[in-house]
């Protein structure tokens, strides 16, 4: 709808709600007005609007494929040799406590878990080479009292990609389930299904862990500290 008229006797713009004239002051006869005394809305401040939305839409779409892209730095404390022989020991007796029905606590260390998980990374990257485009280069944890970050890195050709998930283990009838609370892909925030979508792509890179999952599936009690996790298996 225009905006404006010209008015039919000095042919000045003139708002359309105004009942007179604002250059010569006589009264707008609106029956009189004819087509070219309409002023049609200025069509180059709408162009100009389409293109500051196409540009934000630009920048929206590249930013979160740049923040996708850019890897999050690993958490968590590592350990060595002696902390990854210490978990592999203690992961072998709650293992076969959790087979056999046998209730027994175990505490492990951050420093533990991370040394025995780039154990199992380095062998993975090894049975995976030259057969898969995508090669695991790492996958760590972080405990503390309210949750868990698990950050796992991997290589797709040139690109570094990781996934970070923070949330918490819960319990449950059937073993430990992790109860996602937020999720990224590189920097970008992940919600709603997407959210979901992280885990599975977690998951799947930890499906080969026969052993922790069947102490998962048997675990009683589960219970965080700052860098330490303590694990009871279930009774018979």
């Amino acid at each position: 709808m225009p905006q404006e008229i010209h008015c039919p006797n000095c042919n000045a713009k003139t708002p359309i709600t105004s009942l007179f004239c604002v250059e010569c002051g006589k009264k707008v006869e609106f029956s009189k007005l004819k087509p070219e005394h309409l002023q049609e809305p200025d069509r180059r401040g709408i162009e100009i609007l389409g293109k500051v939305l196409r540009l934000l839409l630009s920048l929206l779409v590249f930013g979160g494929a740049g923040l996708a892209l850019w890897p999050k730095s690993p958490v968590g404390q590592v350990g060595g040799e002696v902390q990854a022989r210490e978990c592999r020991m203690k992961v072998v007796r709650l293992h076969d406590a959790a087979r056999n029905g046998i209730s027994i606590p175990m505490v492990f260390s951050e420093e533990e878990i991370n040394a025995y998980l780039n154990g199992i990374v380095q062998q993975t990257s090894e049975t995976q080479t030259g057969r898969t485009p995508a090669n695991l280069e790492s996958v760590r944890l972080a405990i503390s009292e309210d949750e868990v970050t698990v950050h796992t890195t991997i290589r797709l050709k040139i690109l570094r990609i990781t996934y970070q998930l923070q949330g918490v283990p819960v319990v449950e009838d059937t073993g430990v389930v992790f109860d996602i609370r937020r999720a990224h892909l590189g920097h970008l925030p992940m919600f709603g299904p997407l959210r979901g979508w992280v885990g599975g792509r977690v998951a799947a890179i930890l499906g080969g862990l026969d052993a922790e999952r069947t102490i998962l599936r048997q675990t009683e009690r589960l219970q965080l500290r700052d860098q330490r996790v303590r694990f009871t298996t279930r009774q018979g």
